[in-house]
Parts: structure tokens; C-alpha cells; sequence
């Protein structure tokens, strides 16, 4: 598997533990929400910033 699979799947991976975050806050569940929408966001902010970082480099080795 590539890396940069595998920061795709980190991506998506992290948006669902947000939006599973979300689900919980709505249903009264704060504390585990809130700790899954944190999780779930830096994930996405984490693998997103990194899959950039890497195309910018592929681009500027060609």
C-alpha cells in the first residue's frame, strides 16, 4: 500500500469519527462526542495538510 493510500484512508477514516462525534452529541452523549469530533478533525486536518505536502513535492520534482 502507498502512502499516499493510506493518507486517503486516514482522511476518511477521521471524517467518519467526526461525523460519528456529531451523531453523539446530538443524542446526548457530550463528553464521547466531543472527544471523537476532535479525534475525527485532527485526523482529517492531519492526513489532508500531509496529502498536500506530497503532491506539492511530486509536482516540483517534474
Amino acid at each position: 500500500m502507498k502512502l499516499g493510500s493510506k493518507l486517503r484512508m486516514l482522511f476518511y477514516v477521521g471524517a467518519m469519527l467526526s461525523l460519528f462525534g456529531i451523531g453523539l452529541i446530538l443524542m446526548g452523549e457530550r463528553a464521547a462526542g466531543i472527544l471523537l469530533l476532535i479525534a475525527g478533525v485532527s485526523a482529517v486536518v492531519i492526513s489532508f495538510s500531509l496529502l498536500k505536502a506530497f503532491m506539492f513535492a511530486d509536482i516540483r520534482e517534474k
